[in-house]
């Protein structure tokens, strides 16, 4: 089993209580390996450091924050993510617009967006509790966030644009020095595959597509 970050939708403030049996937690994403930026953005709202609903543990290892503006702060992202011209414009419409779709939908919401990513810490080497509030920290500084997250997108999409150049014969001076070899149909191959690789990267950072109701750890019968 792969190790996940898990986004809830919650009706109580878990900093307060633990859940009680009329309580709601409802999936809304999972995804495996990392925390990716739309789980942080859905939590950068009145943001607090909460204890686990997950784990038994000593310290505060999750993040909650205000669903509702949560949300809007995802649609004002999405938004200008499109207007950047980061993604291919018909794919980043069709992932909007299940976004919006999922997210409005009043049987995926709650007051409250809550971050679950003890298992990734699991994967670390410090505490919980320090990885937890580096990603609180991380959060709080959102414009940085989302500047670095832009960043990364920029730098992948240049590695793109310069690997295709070498395809349209624009830059084929550059093969050798990826490949060291000539720009024959294989290096071609690979360079399409390393092409396709960056281009999941970008897809895994941005992560907009992992809407579930179904989590690998349910609350819905319990």
């Amino acid at each position: 089993m792969a190790n996940r970050s898990y986004l809830y939708a919650i009706n109580f403030d878990r900093t307060l209580r633990k859940k009680q049996d009329s309580d709601s937690i409802k999936g809304v994403s999972e995804n495996n390996y990392e925390i990716p930026l739309i789980h942080k953005i859905l939590v950068s709202q009145e943001s607090k450091l909460s204890p686990s609903i997950i784990w038994e543990y000593d310290h505060p290892i999750s993040i909650i924050g205000n669903f509702y503006k949560g949300k809007e702060k995802l649609f004002d992202f999405l938004i200008d993510l499109k207007q950047r011209g980061y993604y291919d414009h018909q794919d980043l419409d069709k992932l909007i617009e299940t976004t919006k779709i999922f997210l409005n939908d009043e049987s995926n919401s709650g007051a409250f967006a809550y971050l679950e990513a003890g298992e990734l810490y699991m994967m670390g080497n410090e505490a919980f509790e320090i990885q937890n509030q580096k990603i609180y920290e991380e959060i709080l500084n959102y414009n940085q966030m989302i500047s670095d997250f832009y960043k990364m997108i920029e730098l992948k999409n240049t590695e793109i644009i310069a690997l295709k150049k070498i395809i349209s014969g624009k830059n084929k001076g550059f093969l050798n020095f990826i490949f060291k070899s000539s720009n024959s149909s294989a290096d071609i191959e690979k360079i399409n595959k390393e092409i396709y690789r960056i281009e999941s990267e970008k897809h895994a950072l941005l992560c907009v597509d992992n809407w579930s109701k179904h989590l690998y750890f349910d609350f819905s019968n319990k």
